[in-house]
């Protein structure tokens, strides 16, 4: 999956500064359904320190 990087819009749906919710519908749309695992939740998303 390509996305286009819009510096200081975005990449793709995303948005920078929209809401929460927003990017959690919006990455929704993004994911493969029959590859979901049993353990996978909507709204979960890992993230970690910036580097």
């Amino acid at each position: 999956m390509n996305f286009e990087l819009v510096p200081p819009i975005g990449m793709g749906c995303l948005r920078i500064g929209m809401p929460r919710e927003a990017a959690d519908s919006a990455l929704d749309s993004l994911r493969d359904r029959r590859e979901l695992a049993a353990a996978d939740r909507a709204g979960q998303h890992i993230s970690g320190p910036a580097a």
